[in-house]
């Protein structure tokens, strides 16, 4: 009988505990560009929630082998450029010149919200435009992108070909009415 009961007790245990599909994972959208002087990442929350965790973008596997170019006389090349939060709530640990780990914490973004990223990537494998190396969204493709929650979820992607990545889907929110004010004693004043 004391099996029979423990049984049905994980049968049960089973069916109530949390599935982690694409759908438990929050929608997050990444992309990465290379600008003059600034090159720049952008993430936006695509999803219902705000949206907290960590980041880390990895490059050593990306396609241009990407560094981080913070500093002259390093490993990058013309233009270095500190790693800057330009918007949004995220706060980063500062990178090394030369680094091919960038790892950001983002702190409840909102919903459509976007946070941007300046800094200046570099390739290793060098294209050469007018005299300076740039990383196109082809060299960063590769790059792997993991996403940690507050509560241990962890979910990893890799960035496309253009420079994109994509956690969970893009989401329709409903939409939040205000909700309307009382009429003060004096409104019918203002008409």
């Amino acid at each position: 009988m004391r099996f029979l009961s423990v049984t049905f007790l994980l049968f049960f245990m089973a069916l109530g505990a949390p599935v982690k599909s694409d759908d438990t994972i929050p929608s997050l959208q990444i992309s990465m560009e290379d600008g003059n002087p600034w090159d720049k990442i952008t993430i936006q929350n695509t999803g219902c929630t705000p949206l907290s965790g960590v980041l880390v973008f990895d490059f050593t596997h990306s396609a241009g082998g990407i560094i981080l170019d913070t500093e002259r006389g390093g490993p990058g090349t013309q233009d270095p450029m500190p790693v800057q939060v330009y918007s949004g709530p995220v706060k980063l640990a500062s990178p090394i010149d030369g680094a091919t780990r960038l790892t950001l914490s983002i702190d409840r973004l909102r919903p459509g919200d976007i946070a941007i990223v300046r800094l200046d990537f570099d390739s290793t494998r060098s294209w050469w435009h007018r005299d300076r190396v740039v990383a196109m969204g082809a060299d960063l493709g590769g790059t792997h992108l993991r996403l940690t929650l507050p509560s241990g979820f962890h979910a990893s992607r890799q960035v496309n070909r253009v420079g994109r990545g994509q956690f969970g889907h893009i989401q329709t929110c409903p939409q939040i009415t205000p909700t309307p004010k009382a009429p003060s004693k004096d409104s019918w004043l203002t008409g």
